[in-house]
């Protein structure tokens, strides 16, 4: 464990996270760029860099163990998700449901692919960054079908909630498991017809390379969203602070 953390690659993106975030906020304060900068961001990452990301991390072998621990993985996953959702709606029941509901979601569940992910590929972690993929299957799961009614309170009916589902990063995600657990059924010479990190290197070496931009983008988006906030009001938020230590204690 330790040996991971000093690793040079997995400090180096550490600190790019800080970078980027501080960039994004000095950037926003200065009004050095416009709001709309963060919305053109917002779209490389969900509908580009995301997806990529989310597929590439099911570009590798396909082994039996993996597909057991894969699954208790994501069965765990759901189950520390429900169950820190209800945890929180115990704990912030005093605040109103429209609040609690914002303060449970907030205390169980966090973005994986912005954060995480980044973090374990630095590392060259290969099954590890699978893991989380399995992880994020939960957490879209999670996203679409639970906080999202919750926050929505029923408004937008199916067709919105459809909408949101089929995202491109839900898409990608799918198709990159899709790939994975089926790699075996179509091989010419031994090679996984679909797997193509093998059969079409430079087609795949766009899509590492705009998942690889995940992480400082994101981190700068971050950044020109707090630029433009009142931090002094955010820091003084006693719920969201108790959600986030929470969160951080979890997880």
């Amino acid at each position: 464990m330790s040996q991971n953390i000093l690793n040079p690659q997995f400090l180096g993106a550490f600190l790019l996270v800080f970078v980027c975030l501080f960039f994004g906020f000095f950037l926003r304060r200065r009004n050095l760029v416009g709001k709309e900068a963060k919305t053109v961001l917002k779209t490389v990452i969900w509908d580009l860099a995301l997806p990529c990301m989310a597929f590439s991390a099911f570009m590798q072998d396909f082994f039996a163990e993996d597909f057991r621990a894969g699954g208790i993985v994501l069965l765990a996953a759901f189950g520390f998700y429900f169950l820190f959702i209800l945890i929180g709606k115990l704990l912030f029941s005093r605040l109103g449901k429209d609040a609690s509901d914002v303060a449970s979601l907030l205390t169980a569940i966090g973005q994986l692919t912005l954060f995480t992910m980044p973090l374990v590929s630095a590392l060259g972690l290969t099954r590890a960054t699978f893991y989380c993929g399995m992880m994020t299957l939960a957490f879209r799961f999670v996203l679409y079908f639970v906080a999202y009614p919750m926050i929505a309170s029923g408004k937008g009916g199916i067709g919105q909630l459809k909408k949101v589902l089929l995202t491109p990063v839900m898409l990608a995600m799918l198709l990159g498991l899709a790939v994975w657990l089926t790699q075996g059924l179509v091989q010419v010479n031994g090679t996984p017809v679909l797997r193509i990190d093998l059969t079409l290197p430079a087609v795949y070496a766009v899509v590492r390379t705009l998942s690889s931009v995940v992480c400082p983008l994101s981190m700068i988006m971050v950044g020109l969203i707090l630029g433009e906030s009142d931090l002094k009001s955010d820091l003084s938020d006693k719920t969201a602070w108790a959600a986030s230590v929470l969160h951080a204690a979890v997880f």
